[in-house]
């Protein structure tokens, strides 16, 4: 019985946040909260900046952006992983935005990108602020890409073919 009640507290504590939790004692924030709001600020500083894409140079923000990206605005994978998946090119023209955690400490990558300024930053957190839980702040960038740089186009969740 004691079982099912722990279950069952740590189980609403996943789905609803019930309890504000530090960053550090909930897993959940850590990997899965507050995706949705940084995909809404980002897709308001692209629009802001007549930005034409959002990049990461990290796999998996790179991974959860594309899958939360509004329609109509690509993600693009900057590592060297992403040639693991035989994803195809991306062909990008003008410049974007950079996604990067405040918990990297090196600028971007200039192997990826011939300029890079940095234009403000987003916060991932569980609530709106200045309720919420900050689970990670990202810099970001205005950057245009270098020629040559081996850049993908990620599949999004929204813009995804439907399953036959």
């Amino acid at each position: 019985a004691l079982g099912a009640v722990i279950t069952t507290i740590i189980y609403v504590q996943a789905a609803t946040a019930v309890l504000p939790l530090p960053r550090r004692l909930d897993p959940t924030l850590i990997q899965l909260g507050g995706w949705d709001g940084v995909s809404r600020d980002l897709e308001a500083l692209c629009l802001q900046h007549g930005a034409g894409w959002v990049a990461s140079e990290a796999y998996g923000p790179a991974s959860l952006l594309a899958f939360r990206a509004a329609p109509g605005i690509p993600v693009l994978g900057a590592e060297d992983r992403w040639a693991l998946f035989g994803l195809p090119a991306a062909a990008v023209d003008g410049f974007g935005l950079l996604a990067i955690s405040q918990r990297r400490s090196e600028p971007p990558d200039a192997q990826y990108w011939a300029t890079a300024e940095q234009i403000g930053h987003v916060v991932r957190t569980r609530r709106a602020a200045p309720d919420g839980v900050e689970a990670e702040r990202f810099r970001v960038y205005r950057v245009t890409t270098r020629p040559g740089a081996r850049l993908v186009r990620l599949p999004g969740g929204r813009d995804a073919p439907a399953d036959p």
